[in-house]
């Protein structure tokens, strides 16, 4: 990436039969709004002067894009004509919410912007309010907000199974454009960890990633 390049925000589907297919922005948001919460329960105690307090776990991450614009009106930059319709990225970003057949649900998502990848979302809500038409009722501009929620703990790995109590492995959902180093620095903070990824997934070649595929993470020695 060329330093100070203006770059473009992005949804990209991390997973399942769609695994790469994004939606790009026409102009990027100018404002994101994070929200994260815990849960504590608290039980009056008789006699105290205070309940007790115990904590039951934290709420995932939520955040959201209170507003975006996709606007058909006005070339964007490096284009030489506006967009014959706004409809077919707004369509396609609806569809993100859509159940995928080979995960049985809504596949996870990404928020991308130049070098920033969330960790992987689930899309929980799409406002799109229509703003102008053309003389035929075809949309040309369109006001959006997205609400996204964190869809996993990267901190918790879930149990192999209920008798044995061992943990099972962290996978990571190889998107397209990664590489083998690049995710060992994601992962590990070291892209030379590259090669225990590897051999953790008896990649013959380390070089052919496919998105979409599952590797993988397990604790270095």
């Amino acid at each position: 990436m060329t330093t100070g390049a203006f770059q473009k925000a992005k949804i990209e589907v991390a997973e399942g039969s769609k695994s790469g297919q994004f939606v790009e922005f026409m102009y990027n948001p100018t404002s994101l709004t994070v929200s994260k919460s815990v849960n504590w329960s608290r039980t009056p105690k008789p006699g105290g002067n205070a309940p007790e307090t115990d904590f039951g776990g934290g709420d995932a991450t939520t955040f959201s894009i209170p507003s975006v614009i996709f606007d058909g009106t006005i070339p964007l930059v490096g284009e030489t004509a506006p967009r014959a319709s706004i409809m077919a990225d707004l369509d396609k970003l609806v569809s993100f919410m859509d159940i995928d057949d080979s995960l049985e649900r809504p596949a996870f998502c990404r928020f991308m912007w130049g070098e920033y990848r969330s960790a992987q979302v689930t899309i929980e809500k799409v406002d799109i309010t229509y703003q102008l038409f053309d003389r035929g009722g075809k949309p040309l501009r369109a006001e959006v907000s997205i609400s996204f929620r964190q869809a996993e703990d990267p901190t918790e790995l879930p149990y192999q199974n209920p008798t044995s109590r061992s943990y099972a492995r962290k996978y990571h959902t190889v998107i397209e454009g990664e590489t083998l180093d690049w995710i060992a620095h994601q992962e590990y903070g070291d892209a030379g960890a590259w090669r225990h990824i590897a051999e953790a997934n008896n990649l013959n070649d380390p070089l052919n990633l496919r998105p979409g595929q599952l590797l993988r993470i397990t604790p270095r020695n």
